[in-house]
């Protein structure tokens, strides 16, 4: 990054090939003493599964490693929006701790998890060196682990902005969708017979509950819910909003044929397997990326 006006350009996002050590939770002042054998590169964003070879699943944890080469010196601080990493992190930035969520740790007993965006921010000084640690464990998530979202760098100025401007618009989304389902509310309180009314205020407040569980994950900081809990919520807001869009489908255009009728059961059946607890799943009632 030598050479990059931070003050007058946008943030930048981190993707690509980053240093990564399985099986370890390391500090800058470790690193000398790793052997050259243990580390790995892994793709940023996605799935860290490519670093334990022997591993069926994403479980696991590890150290991410990044170093930023800067020539600028800044008034303000440098800032990296963390949007999500699974399912616990701690950042450390040459050598000094600056934030993190959730508690990594190395067995799934001792590891707390959570699930939202956040911002870490590091003031360089003089530094012409920026090393960037990512302590992250995954005991949660069997198809996913590690960072698998982008992580952006830049100003503080320059990531707030972007930051706040994401977060208004998922807020206005939000707030426009319950709006819209309140008028469908209100209609199908005046005309109970007309289902489709039903269907529609489901289908935006499962659109709406959406929004605000994903990307900054918003309701996780309005609510204390439970990791577990928040992802059973996302997971089932995404197979709702197509049996719903069926079933607003079906009543609006009277289309209940027996071929329809048959092929609507199945799709049904096919989403009631959602309960079913797989063998060996200790985590969810049923886990979708389990039954696809």
């Amino acid at each position: 990054m030598r050479g990059w006006d931070f003050e007058r350009s946008p943030s930048i996002s981190l993707k690509g090939q980053w240093e990564f050590y399985p099986n370890a939770f390391l500090s800058q002042k470790d690193l000398k003493q790793v052997p050259e054998r243990e580390r790995q590169y892994v793709q940023v964003p996605g799935d860290w599964s490519s670093a334990f070879p022997n591993a069926a699943d994403s479980y696991g944890y590890g150290t991410y490693r990044l170093r930023i080469l800067v020539d600028q010196q800044l008034e303000q601080p440098y800032t990296f929006w963390i949007q999500e990493i699974e399912a616990a992190s701690r950042i450390e930035i040459n050598g000094e701790h600056i934030g993190g969520l959730g508690v990594p740790a190395t067995t799934a007993e001792t590891t707390k998890p959570w699930k939202a965006s956040y911002t870490a921010t590091y003031t360089a000084g003089d530094a012409k060196v920026i090393e960037l640690l990512i302590q992250s464990a995954n005991f949660q998530r069997p198809h996913n682990g590690g960072i698998i979202k982008d992580i952006y760098f830049g100003s503080q100025a320059a990531v707030d902005t972007e930051r706040w401007y994401s977060i208004g618009l998922q807020m206005a989304t939000f707030l426009i969708l319950l709006l819209h389902g309140l008028y469908a509310g209100i209609l199908f309180v005046f005309k109970p017979r007309q289902k489709e009314f039903l269907f529609f205020l489901l289908l935006l407040f499962c659109v709406a509950i959406k929004t605000v569980i994903d990307y900054d994950n918003l309701m996780l900081l309005w609510f204390p819910i439970p990791y577990a809990w928040a992802l059973k919520i996302e997971l089932l807001s995404y197979i709702w909003q197509p049996l719903l869009m069926i079933l607003l489908v079906r009543r609006l255009s009277n289309a209940g044929g027996e071929t329809t009728s048959r092929l609507f059961r199945v799709y049904l059946f096919l989403l009631s397997l959602y309960w079913h607890r797989p063998s060996g799943c200790t985590f969810l009632p049923s886990c979708f990326p389990c039954i696809i």
